[in-house]
């Protein structure tokens, strides 16, 4: 298990996500990680329930609200969805369930989508 650096709404802050929290992502969102990963189903409901697990060593008591809360508030500065999903994405390949050779895979893909979701943003902000 890898945590991974979460400095988007405070300083110093890290998510992991160990067996029993893939379980707990996987129950949330009503789906076998592997779909999740596969199919990319990564939206704001997705960080919605992973920040609540991933997170939860950092905010006992976050609930959905909360996180919705803080996303909102991180928006407002300038943040993007894609910000959020990339350290969650590698907290997940980080705790080892997909191997070495995913890791690499997935990042690229979240670079990818990263890209993409950045020009969209832009363009939005020129209309």
């Amino acid at each position: 298990m890898k945590k991974v650096p979460f400095d988007l709404f405070e300083e110093g802050q890290t998510i992991y996500f160990d067996i029993p929290r893939i379980e707990d992502l996987e129950k949330g969102m009503g789906m076998p990680i592997t779909t999740i990963v596969s199919k990319q189903e990564v939206g704001v409901g997705f960080c919605l329930t992973a920040l609540q697990i991933g997170l939860r060593h950092h905010y006992r008591k976050g609930n959905k609200e909360f996180y919705a809360a803080k996303m909102g508030e991180y928006f407002e500065n300038d943040g993007t969805l894609g910000d959020v999903i990339t350290p969650i994405i590698r907290a997940i390949m980080g705790s080892g369930i997909f191997g070495k050779e995913a890791i690499e895979k997935i990042e690229k893909n979240v670079a990818e989508n990263s890209e993409s979701e950045s020009d969209m943003e832009e363009n939005s902000k020129n209309v």
